[in-house]
């Protein structure tokens, strides 16, 4: 059950919801943000009578408005706003604060797969401490960005993971807690369970023994199995199973369905192999066009129980009322931020600068306003052949990471996002 309330962020295009129920941002213009707003301190009926001219717009529908409003949790049954409302002071051109943050708390993983991105040093950098990230967690909190992803490598594997997610849980953080599930024995599930995780993200790369450990080792899918059955004995709130498509695992996507209804999951997500960071592995790389079309038809035929979650090979672009990503760009440094495990703050989870700024010196909003590699993120423009492209706006010129792994460079087109490659 939910104790902490919605939030309600005001930003200069308008603002964004997020619910706490579904776990999900919500973009508005400037006057639906400006009523709701209104809202939080009177019940709309009382707004629009009071200001009819003002919200002429949202009176001519307010009835089916409201009504979906109500039941998507925005207003209650008096019609009142019950969000905390959020109101931060960026610069100019900037969001008042990030709407996910990915920590990667450990770079050590006890498997080695040829899929991940995640860079591993011969000699681990010192990693960001529980106080560094503490202050991130209130800076978070205290922004409205209660979104945040907790990953590794293995993020068991680091010995005071319960003390951040302690920190986590203290500042009212909603945690997507991603794991191979290798070290989820009854234990670690019934102690994991006591925190705000949402979700457990769950690495899962074939639906047969065979294919799973051809990437990830010998009996690999069993300890898998074994993990998700103890964090669903001791009552996960949702277990979804996350793979990523390649070349070796692209003939047998169907299999993944009955897998996830035999272990009792609640969703799988499929994403494509991103070719960047560490995971630059060619032979694993599907073309985009194959990729989409075998997406769309496994999701097509589904038949799980479990929900499909069906990855597009394009990122999804903001609404274009927000405009808070540009024409040439991808969501991070825009819209997400990510923490490296030596506290290294990033536009991007794959990409590394020389010039980041790090949480042991700096805040995480400062580095959100001010570091120069991001802000360089945020100043990338087109190259020509992008600029001239009928498809930039759909497209925003594909992965920069990957674009960068390509051999094109941060700035250049991706070739295995372009939509008319």
């Amino acid at each position: 059950m939910c104790t902490q309330r919605d939030i309600f962020r005001r930003e200069r295009f308008g603002g964004f919801y997020y619910s706490r129920r579904s776990r999900e941002t919500i973009a508005f213009p400037l006057d639906y943000t400006d009523f709701l707003i209104e809202t939080t301190r009177r019940p709309a009926g009382q707004v629009l009578a009071e200001e009819r001219d003002r919200y002429a717009a949202i009176r001519e529908c307010w009835e089916q408005t409201g009504e979906q409003w109500q039941r998507d949790g925005i207003l209650d049954p008096a019609r009142v706003c019950q969000a905390r409302v959020v109101v931060n002071q960026p610069p100019p051109g900037v969001l008042g604060a990030p709407l996910a943050t990915s920590f990667e708390i450990t770079e050590r993983c006890n498997l080695r797969c040829r899929h991940c991105y995640v860079e591993r040093d011969a000699k681990p950098l010192p990693a960001v401490s529980v106080a560094a990230l503490e202050r991130a967690f209130a800076q978070l909190d205290g922004a409205g960005s209660p979104a945040i992803t907790l990953s590794g490598g293995e993020p068991l594997l680091r010995q005071d993971v319960w003390d951040i997610l302690d920190r986590a849980r203290q500042h009212h953080l909603e945690i997507k807690f991603c794991t191979n599930a290798n070290l989820v024995d009854a234990a670690a599930a019934r102690r994991l369970v006591e925190y705000p995780i949402h979700t457990f993200s769950i690495s899962l790369d074939g639906g047969t023994p065979e294919s799973h450990d051809q990437m990830r080792g010998a009996g690999n899918f069993e300890q898998v199995a074994r993990g998700v059955r103890a964090l669903r004995d001791a009552g996960a709130a949702k277990i979804m199973l996350r793979v990523t498509v390649t070349a070796s695992n692209l003939a047998t996507l169907s299999d993944f369905a009955a897998v996830g209804d035999h272990w009792g999951v609640d969703a799988i997500s499929f994403r494509p192999y991103r070719f960047n960071g560490a995971a630059i592995d060619s032979t694993l790389l599907v073309a985009r066009s194959t990729y989409d079309l075998a997406v769309r038809r496994l999701e097509l035929g589904w038949q799980g129980r479990c929900r499909g979650i069906f990855g597009q090979s394009l990122t999804t672009r903001a609404p274009g009322f927000a405009a808070y990503i540009p024409r040439f760009g991808c969501n991070g440094g825009h819209g997400t931020l990510a923490v490296k495990a030596d506290g290294a703050v990033v536009a991007c989870a794959t990409v590394r600068m020389a010039d980041d700024w790090n949480l042991e010196q700096h805040s995480l909003l400062d580095c959100w306003y001010r570091a120069p590699s991001i802000a360089r993120w945020r100043q990338l423009q087109a190259p020509a052949r992008c600029r001239a492209c009928a498809s930039l706006d759909l497209c925003g010129g594909g992965c920069r990471a990957r674009a960068l792994a390509l051999r094109q460079g941060i700035d250049g087109p991706d070739p295995w996002g372009c939509t008319e490659a």
